[in-house]
């Protein structure tokens, strides 16, 4: 017999997901790691840009 636990090993912190912009391919959102993604419709996310580019970012949200 054997068991499993689920486990959330992301990141804990942080609000909800906002949509920048919509249409019929693609949606652009700004997620809730502060990553702003392309959530192509029909295939995977394409990540824009990440919430840490600089020291002063990462000093912020360490």
């Amino acid at each position: 017999m054997s068991y499993a636990v689920a486990v959330n090993t992301g990141w804990v912190g942080g609000g909800t997901s906002k949509i920048l912009e919509d249409n019929g391919e693609f949606t652009v959102a700004l997620d809730k790691y502060g990553r702003r993604v392309k959530l192509f419709k029909r295939s995977a996310t394409l990540p824009l840009d990440y919430p840490v580019e600089s020291m002063d970012d990462w000093l912020r949200i360490k």
